[in-house]
């Protein structure tokens, strides 16, 4: 830091006047200071070794988009593209096509030794190969799958071989190639293992609903432990009765306190108080300590330490205890009689353990990151019903749960997070066969088709490793499952899986830091945005809490009118007597109420009940003072947490803490792991759930919008009368090189799409750099094919060369089209940025979870396959993978296809597009200023007429910039070092008054061209270099008049008919507007339209207008003095569907023309309308005004809908 403030000391006193910065440095924008290029560059916009100018040292250099890689030598798989060392120029390496294959092969193998099992190098990563592939070169090829599966091509995916193939080429009975039996290891010659098998289907997976383990011999064949894919082999398999720890108590005493009981239960107060601490009992560390024990070992792998000493049971549950991690539950048996040894206090260990120090000077975090309940036919499984449960759970959970174990083997190769299973199980002990029992078991392999083994924690030796099935096992399929393998052994008569959870570790180093920082700004940005929406959240009016409230207490959500046998009215939790007041206002007697002698009207019971909401916000406001800074549905949370919870302030302090601070997260966290609940499962609403569900909406928004908008962006492209630079200029009515949501918005309007100012304001917003206008580049980024490269390169294609004073030509149809993709746009906008306010404004914000929510783990990135895992998890399963494109496309800044953690931060946190206008502020500057001042990432770009670019953009100094507006001239200077450069002037237009009722006809400016443009000479001294300088002279001396460029590679595009097959003769190469590092107009990449007949120009003539340009047009207005006639457009279909329509009606209707005798419509027109005068005909054919002639509603022209009688009419 000092070094850059000397620097930056020095520039200033070798400057009176300015700053002056060295060539070789640049400005960081996020420090605003000045820092050194890379030594290759003289000139760059970052610290990175991708250069905008070379340093002359550097002779040779590669090209990577618009910068460079500079090197005194050509790299290794490059060679030079010129042998002219003569030259002072810089050099271009070019790949050498004769060793890429060799250096490809060879980097391969260089980095796929650095990727582990099943994974492949894709170039920038290690990514995962494909479900069940041991070995890949890509994501969709394998080279090995797993034993028991062949490579599937249909599908692209590994498969599973027959039951009776351990090595397979098909699926069937008779693709074996290696058999599984060992009586004989190779099949016959018709590829059968096992001649039974053409009768029975042995091919058994998890998810089938049949009695497979039943069979003794099907069994034999699926049953096979030998770890697969999930396996850990832990240093220390802690045990929760070691006499070390077995009596250790794992609550404080703090925490379990006699008032905790007396207020839990009012109605047994006065006998709870008798009680003496020493009589409660509390949970200790043998009884309930399974747990605590199973992230002891699981943290002792990653040689956590606490209190200087390997982490164990004891010192974990102190560390619980001291950080408050737990929940502490107030229980009582259940008994007729009261006594003090009754009460227990029990704990339940917080989802997340915060980071614990290492010996190796690194942190671990352990925390809940999946858990999936099984269920048989969607309700939870029944412990007490253990008769025929195998082959009964849901399909889904099973799937989900052998994805899981995937996700979690391929976890273990990850040096930063890895993935842990516990399962909780219920089952008949053979020792207790009457008894059910409840443990939790810490996985140690998983098998797959769902065998897998757990280690116990009570107990020690050969009892501690269980076998077990995920399908659960009644007490005869248990014991066939132990005489299909004799290693099959376990403690239970029979047994059902309850739950799987899968702990995540992650372990962090300088990166948690960087990381934390991060997170503390966007959370800084979340809460700063709430509180700015406070105003709006805080109007949570009565209707929507006893709304919520009706819903969790009553059916069909109405008022109970009448008094229930439990004393129950309004709702089923609230008492008579909580009403009592509120009945004197209506002078019922509450006893009446009561024998049900009388009945509330719904009008009382509402009325009633709205006071009743009201009294219990303004006590539960009483109660958490600063209740009001939490968002609407927290609000309502809370409201109802008091209500229900017989308006006890539990929780006071811990809440109030947490509003103060505005941890959101917090909060839903002390709400779900509170007492009420635990007691109120159907009440307290799991918001984590919520919001991965709300994220997986999103994502499942972005899919089918951006499906909509890239097959409406194809159509377009295959259309031929479709051509970029036109669409451009179509909305650019004004000529100014980009387009303002002014421009879109007015192009909008023209076809019948209604918007808000606002709306394309944010468009503009979202889509432009500078937030201002968009560029040409910019635009063809919303409009053309994001997916199908080989289209849009023929969309580019089809460019063709015209008059710049000519107006564009698109034709009605393709505008309809191309209105239609920013009317989508605008519509995804609208959604997507209503939907990201409601996750935040819902549910806090929090985008470091977001983001690991749905990462792989290990992984610190997103691909395709963790979103596809992401929406399965959320039951979304419309899309397939290669779907997650569509999200990539969004989300990805740089190509690569993978989300890092700012891409998805900056996708997903919600812009100001809600709460106020982004270009506000933006309007009372200068309109037509392309780039704004402090846009680092940027050159200033001001396109002209003919699309051309400043030169050396490198050395522009925006301060330097003249701008002169004026009504009918927009000239713009520049001068740099003191050299006076060439001047590049701005077209002139005629301006017209801007109203709220009426607008610029479309089609009726005509811009006027100074003859101030660089002659020919001029022109080619920049173009190509000294060699085609002549060549160029000749060939385009003025003769390409009105031609579109034809690529000499394109093989679709046929060049006019008046013009010279001859490529070599006729056409310019892509070479000869090569883009280099002296000469910076980039023809071909710029993708700009380039008129080169600068001389002749002027004389271009315009045309008439269409009839559909008429109908849908306005009146002339007065700003036109010259009366410049409007622009034709070339439509098949017009010469299909009016014919001889059409003389009549250029006679009835056109203003004046200016005919061209070789168009093949107009040579049937008359020279000169008939019937009207030009200069003062004016004709107004809105909808909403009616005809002068027949007085009749004209509707607008929709297309090729135009008939005889309409224009009779």
């Amino acid at each position: 830091m000092k070094k850059e403030f000397k620097i930056l000391a020095l520039l200033i006193l070798a400057s009176t006047s300015c700053v002056v910065f060295a060539q070789n440095t640049f400005t960081d924008t996020k420090t605003q200071t000045i820092k050194s290029c890379h030594f290759t560059c003289s000139k760059c916009n970052d610290s990175t070794d991708l250069c905008n100018e070379c340093q002359s040292s550097m002779s040779f250099y590669v090209k990577e988009n618009s910068k460079f890689r500079c090197f005194q030598s050509c790299p290794r798989g490059y060679i030079p593209s010129s042998n002219d060392y003569s030259s002072l120029q810089q050099i271009e390496c070019i790949l050498d096509n004769s060793n890429i294959t060799k250096d490809q092969d060879t980097l391969l193998k260089k980095y796929s030794d650095i990727c582990g099992l099943s994974q492949f190098w894709d170039g920038n990563s290690c990514q995962n190969c494909s479900l069940n592939c041991l070995n890949c070169s890509s994501l969709s090829m394998c080279e090995e799958c797993l034993s028991g599966y062949f490579w599937d091509q249909n599908s692209q995916k590994c498969s599973q071989c027959h039951s009776s193939c351990t090595t397979c080429k098909g699926p069937n009975f008779n693709d074996c190639i290696i058999c599984a039996s060992l009586q004989s290891f190779y099949p016959d010659s018709n590829g059968v293992c096992d001649q039974s098998a053409q009768k029975i289907d042995y091919n058994i997976q998890i998810t089938k609903k049949q009695d497979s383990i039943s069979n003794t011999k099907i069994c034999s064949q699926n049953l096979k432990l030998n770890p697969t894919s999930y396996s850990v082999q832990y240093k220390n398999l802690y045990l929760q009765n070691d006499p070390k720890w077995s009596g250790v108590e794992l609550v404080d005493s703090a925490q379990c306190q006699i008032q905790s009981f007396a207020q839990k239960y009012s109605n047994l107060k006065d006998q709870i108080s008798k009680c003496q601490y020493n009589q409660i009992s509390k949970s200790t560390m043998g009884v309930k300590g399974q747990l605590i024990t199973h992230y002891a070992t699981i943290l002792s792998q990653h040689l956590a330490q606490l209190n200087g000493a390997l982490i164990n049971p004891q010192l974990l549950s102190d560390f619980i205890n001291k950080q408050q991690l737990q929940n502490i539950i107030y229980m009582k048996k259940a008994k007729s009689d009261f006594t003090c040894d009754q009460l227990s206090c029990e704990t339940q260990i917080n989802s997340y353990i915060p980071f614990i120090s290492t010996s190796s000077n690194t942190k671990v975090s352990l925390r809940v990151s999946k858990e999936i309940t099984m269920t048989q036919n969607g309700k939870l499984v029944d412990c007490f019903d253990q008769q025929s449960q195998s082959n009964q759970i849901d399909d889904q959970k099973l799937q989900e749960a052998e994805f899981a174990f995937i996700q979690a083997a391929a976890s273990q190769k990850s040096s930063r997070v890895k993935m842990y299973a516990i399962v909780d199980v219920c089952g008949r002990t053979t020792n207790k066969p009457n008894r059910v029992q409840f443990s939790s078991l810490l996985v140690s392999s998983y098998y797959g088709n769902g065998f897998f083994s757990a280690t116990r924690s009570d107990v020690s030796g050969s009892e501690q490793i269980q076998q077990l099935y995920l399908q659960g096992a009644d007490k005869t399929q248990n014991s066939n499952l132990k005489k299909c393998n004799q290693m099959f052994t376990n403690q239970y008569d029979s047994f059902s899986i309850l739950k799987v959870k899968f702990l995540e570790v992650q372990e962090v180093d300088s990166v948690f830091e960087k990381e934390n920082n991060r997170y503390t700004q966007y959370s800084t940005m979340a809460n700063k945005k709430l509180q700015q929406q406070q105003s709006n959240l805080t109007l949570c009016s009565d209707l929507d809490l006893g709304s919520f409230i009706i819903q969790n207490d009553n059916q069909y959500n109405q008022l109970q009118l009448t008094v229930s046998p439990l004393n129950k009215i309004l709702t089923t939790q609230i008492d008579l007597n909580d009403i009592k007041q509120y009945l004197k206002n209506f002078q019922i007697d509450e006893n009446a109420l009561k024998s049900n002698k009388i009945i509330l009207s719904e009008n009382q019971a509402q009325q009633i009940f709205n006071l009743y909401v009201i009294d219990i916000k303004a006590q539960a406001q009483q109660c958490y003072s600063n209740i009001s800074k939490a968002p609407q549905n927290i609000q309502i949370t809370l409201f109802d947490f008091f209500k229900s919870n017989g308006k006890k302030c539990d929780l006071k302090n811990e809440i109030i803490k947490a509003l103060d601070q505005n941890d959101l997260t917090q909060l839903i966290s002390l709400i779900q792991s509170s007492n009420w609940c635990s007691q109120n499962q159907s009440r307290c609403r799991d918001q984590e759930d919520f919001y991965e569900r709300d994220l997986a909406n999103l994502l499942a928004t972005i899919i089918r919008k951006e499906f909509e908008i890239e097959k409406l962006r194809s159509l377009l492209c295959e259309n031929d009368k479709f051509e970029v630079t036109e669409a451009f200029k179509s909305l650019d009515i004004h000529g100014h090189g980009y387009l303002t949501s002014n421009d879109i918005k007015l192009f909008l309007s023209k076809n019948h799409v209604m918007t808000r100012e606002k709306e394309c304001d944010f468009l503009v917003y979202v889509f432009a750099k500078n937030h201002l206008s968009i560029s040409f580049q910019e635009f063809l980024k919303i409009i053309l094919p994001k997916q199908d490269d080989n289209l849009k390169e023929q969309c580019l294609e089809r460019r063709k060369f015209r008059p710049s004073n000519q107006k564009p030509t698109l034709p009605f149809y393709i505008e309809e089209q191309l209105s239609k993709i920013f009317e989508l746009e605008i519509q995804f906008i609208r959604e997507t940025e209503a939907q990201k306010m409601d996750i935040m404004n819902n549910y806090g914000w929090n985008y470091r979870e977001s983001f690991k929510r749905i990462a792989r783990p290990g992984q610190y990135h997103i691909d395709k396959q963790a979103f596809y895992a992401f929406m399965i998890q959320n039951q979304i399963t419309e899309f397939s993978e290669n779907s997650f494109k569509y999200v990539l496309i969004r989300f990805n800044k740089d190509n690569n296809d993978i989300i890092t953690m700012d891409e998805f931060c900056q996708a997903i946190f919600p812009s100001d597009y809600l709460a106020d206008n982004p270009m506000i502020n933006e309007r009372k500057k200068n309109p037509y200023l392309r780039y704004v001042k402090g846009d680092e990432q940027e050159f200033y770009e001001y396109v002209t007429s003919t699309q051309r670019q400043f030169d050396d953009q490198d050395n522009f100094n925006q301060e330097e910039f003249v701008y002169r507006n004026d009504v009918d001239n927009y000239n713009a200077q520049v001068k740099r070092q003191g050299v006076e450069q060439p001047r590049k002037f701005l077209k002139t237009s005629v301006q017209y008054e801007n109203t709220q009722n009426v607008r610029p006809m479309v089609g009726i400016e005509y811009i006027e061209l100074k003859d101030d443009y660089p002659t020919l000479n001029q022109f080619l001294m920049k173009v190509g270099n000294n060699q085609n300088y002549q060549y160029l002279k000749q060939k385009l001396n003025g003769s390409i008049v009105q031609q579109r460029y034809v690529s000499p590679h394109s093989q679709s595009t046929q060049p006019n008919q008046n013009v010279a097959t001859q490529r070599d003769e006729k056409f310019l190469s892509q070479r000869d507007f090569q883009y280099s590092n002296r000469s910076p107009i980039n023809y071909l990449s710029s993708q700009k339209n380039l008129y080169l007949d600068y001389e002749n120009f002027s004389k271009q003539k315009e045309y008439l207008s269409s009839p559909e340009d008429y109908f849908q047009a306005q009146p002339r207005h007065a700003a036109n003095p010259k009366n410049y006639p409007m622009r034709y457009d070339k439509y098949p279909t017009f010469q299909q569907n009016l014919n001889e329509n059409y003389s009549q009606l250029a006679n009835s209707y056109l203003l004046k023309s200016q005919i061209h005798a070789d168009h093949p419509i107009r040579s049937s027109m008359p020279i000169k309308p008939v019937g009207h005068n030009a200069s003062t005909a004016k004709f107004d054919l809105q909808p909403n005004f009616r005809s002068q002639i027949s007085g009749e509603k004209i509707q607008p022209f929709k297309g090729e809908d135009f008939t005889k009688s309409r224009f009779e009419q």
